[in-house]
């Protein structure tokens, strides 16, 4: 019994040893990069910190060549509104959804350009059951969309009876894309129902 007891002393304290091995050769290591790399020591400390952050996240590195040919091609997935509906007159009625502030900022920014043209209205609700449009977001890596917008159609009338629009915080939060365009997303969506109104 005193053999085990001796034996697993020795293993705790070989590992305890080992974590204190590594970290003064850690210390060690930072210490002759700052000595060496005086001026480019801080760059690559966080880059090291980005890398360590990716791998505790479960996420890969995008090199600069997979992030602009990721941009390359994003789309709004617009889909062709002439055949599909209209509103009953040219005023919306909007709740915004989302609790993310840059999501808010970009759907009030895109509601206050459009009414600062006069073409149409968007009312801003704080009942989602007295609004016509939902603006909320998504997180989907699946799809080549920052952002979507979803509507359904009375069938008799042919007018809008809901929207949704989402913005991608997949890609428009995700710095490695450096797509950062939340604004213009929820503008064009906006766009893509305001411009059925003014055709009938």
């Amino acid at each position: 019994m005193k053999l085990i007891g001796n034996i697993l002393r020795w293993i705790w304290r070989t590992f305890w040893d080992l974590i204190w091995l590594s970290m003064v050769l850690l210390a060690c290591g930072l210490g002759l990069l700052f000595y060496f790399q005086q001026e480019a020591a801080p760059q690559m400390l966080q880059t090291l910190a980005q890398k360590v952050q990716l791998m505790v996240k479960g996420q890969s590195e995008v090199t600069i060549e997979e992030g602009v040919n990721t941009i390359k091609h994003l789309t709004t997935d617009t889909v062709n509104t002439a055949d599909h509906g209209r509103w009953e007159s040219n005023t919306a009625t909007v709740y915004i959804e989302t609790q993310n502030p840059t999501f808010v900022a970009a759907y009030e920014t895109a509601i206050a350009n459009w009414n600062a043209t006069g073409v149409f209205t968007f009312v801003m609700t704080s009942d989602p059951n007295q609004a016509d449009i939902i603006a909320t977001e998504m997180n989907d890596g699946n799809t080549q969309a920052a952002g979507e917008a979803n509507s359904t159609t009375n069938l008799l009338t042919n007018y809008y009876s809901s929207v949704t629009v989402r913005l991608n915080s997949f890609y428009l939060l995700n710095d490695q894309y450096g797509y950062d365009e939340a604004g213009q997303q929820a503008q064009d969506h906006y766009s893509e129902f305001v411009s059925t109104s003014q055709r009938n």
